[in-house]
């Protein structure tokens, strides 16, 4: 869907035939336009008998036509990101070495490919990992991943390993950022304090020194609390703050700068920050009124913020055996809302 008056009115725009969007590893959409032209979208099509392809669409007509741009082989793509028309970087999972004969586990390790020419060609940048290099016997798997860029240098990447033993059990895991500022030429790990045990939902890059990303910290055996991990120094040093959830998950956050983010979870809370996630203040949306069926529940997909006062929470309401999309906005910091679009099929 697309705006060009704030969401007064929008318009479908349409993938080629066959083509569909491809759902992330966080449950999230991967798409990136650049400005209104240009822009980008992960997509697959399936194949017969069986399987799918999988590859980026990429627009420079502000989406009335797309172009295919093809993946490196054996790449299940997780996340993408391109600065401009020309640099891009993708990242997802390939095969690791193989396993120790009758191991129920096998490897999966993180990749990260960078173009220079919009995606007509790809190479292969190195990502260490020192929990796999630090562990004996580790059976690495690296995932969710997530990939950001403040321009055609500046980067970010944040990931989660597991160790497992051939039998199948963790042995060791944590959660990892590599930085870059070579455009990827070079990567520097940093290792994130031992209790992070995850990280989810896009990385949110708000300057070339400066991250932030939720995450789930284990404070005891039986106690995990859900985080807000931060960095203003390039990754020297990473602040672990709570984030304000009370009874629900983390849906998605976004920040618009180092200071202001939303926060948005699955109760329908959207919450709110002007000093970089040391407090927070919270809203409920509004819940629809349905003369179609009773509403047996709702899922809440996305939140994004320009400015941190103009918000928008798309979703999904469910009544009967129908499903209807939906999109809210609010122009004074979440105190009120409008609904923009519902209906369905959207």
């Amino acid at each position: 869907m697309k705006t060009i008056d704030g969401g007064k009115t929008w318009n479908r725009l349409f993938l080629p035939a066959f083509d569909q969007l491809n759902v992330s590893g966080d449950g999230g959409y991967n798409f990136r336009f650049i400005d209104a032209m240009h822009g980008f979208v992960s997509a697959y099509r399936r194949l017969q008998p069986s399987g799918r392809v999988e590859f980026i669409l990429s627009t420079s007509d502000g989406g009335q036509t797309w172009q295919q741009i093809n993946l490196p082989s054996g790449v299940g793509l997780e996340t993408f990101w391109f600065s401009d028309s020309l640099h891009g970087w993708i990242a997802g999972g390939v095969a690791g070495p193989p396993a120790p004969p009758g191991s129920l586990a096998s490897s999966v390790l993180a990749a990260i490919y960078a173009t220079t020419d919009g995606g007509v060609t790809w190479s292969l940048q190195t990502l260490t990992d020192p929990i796999i290099a630090g562990t004996p016997g580790c059976i690495g798997s690296e995932g969710n991943i997530s990939a950001r860029f403040t321009d055609a240098n500046n980067g970010w990447v944040r990931g989660v390993t597991l160790c497992f033993a051939p039998n199948g059990t963790i042995t060791t895991q944590g959660a990892l950022v590599w930085t870059t500022n070579d455009a990827g030429t070079t990567w520097t790990v940093h290792q994130l304090a031992a209790g992070i045990v995850s990280i989810y939902d896009r990385i949110q890059v708000t300057g070339t020194s400066q991250m932030r990303q939720p995450g789930v910290l284990q404070v005891s055996s039986t106690f995990f609390e859900q985080v807000l991990v931060a960095s203003d120094d390039g990754g020297g040093t990473f602040n672990v703050t709570p984030l304000p959830v009370q009874n629900g998950q983390i849906v998605a956050l976004t920040f618009s700068d180092s200071s202001h983010g939303v926060l948005l979870t699955t109760d329908g809370h959207v919450w709110r920050t002007a000093d970089g996630g040391a407090t927070w203040q919270g809203n409920t949306l509004p819940r629809f009124l349905s003369s179609a069926g009773r509403i047996t529940s709702y899922g809440y997909r996305a939140v994004e913020t320009p400015d941190g006062t103009n918000i928008w929470v798309t979703g999904a309401v469910f009544y009967g055996f129908t499903e209807a999309g939906f999109i809210e906005h609010s122009a004074d910091g979440g105190a009120t809302w409008t609904v923009q679009l519902l209906g369905s099929g959207t």
